[in-house]
């Protein structure tokens, strides 16, 4: 069983069933293969987005993770320790390289972070 982190972006457009997200990533999340994880730093930058007004996602995020049997990553000091540019996307990358997680993610940012396990599609 693979394990993967969703990246922000992917978690928002699969809570609104937006077709930005790709049918080959839809695929991944339907299929009960493999194991989601949902960062609390996802959480926390789509929480402050919304307070801004720059976001609006149709569900009670917690319990619509939670109801998409998606796993809450909690952010530990050596996430924090090893993360280094975009606050948000670096702390992705921390959890993901230290927890052996790849991201899916559609943003072509990741790519210079490499390397560390990205699935972009």
């Amino acid at each position: 069983m693979n394990r993967f982190l969703l990246d922000t972006h992917i978690l928002i457009w699969w809570l609104n069933d937006s077709p930005q997200l790709k049918p080959v990533i839809k695929q991944m999340l339907e299929s009960n293969n493999d194991s989601f994880y949902v960062s609390a730093a996802s959480v926390w930058e789509i929480g402050t987005k919304q307070t801004l007004g720059k976001l609006t996602v149709s569900a009670d995020l917690l319990t619509a993770i939670r109801d998409n049997d998606f796993e809450l990553l909690s952010i530990s000091a050596e996430h924090t320790d090893y993360a280094t540019k975009d606050p948000f996307d670096r702390l992705l990358i921390a959890q993901a390289t230290l927890e052996n997680m790849t991201i899916i993610s559609q943003d072509s940012i990741f790519e210079s972070y490499m390397p560390f396990p990205f699935l972009k599609h």
